[in-house]
């Protein structure tokens, strides 16, 4: 099952329309258009249940990526980090673990594809393969 980072961190403890730029247009997605909005770092701050995430993902122009953050389950604190390739096709970010601090969380080899929502210079909203959706922020 293929499915994004942060639902692959979720599921281990348990639990259209494209648009771009301020405004946000919709119609066929522009790949080309989101590369470029997508690289710099992103923040993500997430709670699902009794699970919360934060997290600093960094896309860069290379088509590689790192992301550092913590998961928190009830009091539980782990710490992680997975470093990466990304690409964009047909409105998707693909991307695919090379390295992982967690491999029982993030497996190296474990590929993600979430749909691009609306992505501008302030934040990237997206859904995963089970259709939950999330919004990161831009921290540069």
């Amino acid at each position: 099952m293929k499915i994004s980072l942060i639902g692959s961190l979720v599921l281990v403890f348990g639990i259209g329309s494209y648009a771009f730029g301020e405004k946000g247009i919709t119609g066929k997605p522009d790949d080309k258009k989101f590369e470029e909005l997508l690289v710099g770092k992103w923040k993500s701050d997430y709670k699902i249940g009794r699970v919360r995430m934060i997290a600093i993902g960094q896309y860069k122009k290379d088509k590689s990526y790192q992301v550092q953050g913590k998961l928190t389950v009830l009091s539980e604190i782990q710490a992680f980090n997975a470093e990466g390739t990304w690409r964009i096709k047909g409105g998707m970010v693909i991307m695919k673990v090379l390295k992982s601090s967690k491999p029982e969380m993030l497996p190296v080899g474990l590929v993600t594809k979430d749909k691009i929502i609306v992505l501008n210079n302030s934040f990237y909203t997206y859904k995963d393969n089970e259709g939950t959706q999330f919004t990161d922020k831009r921290m540069n």
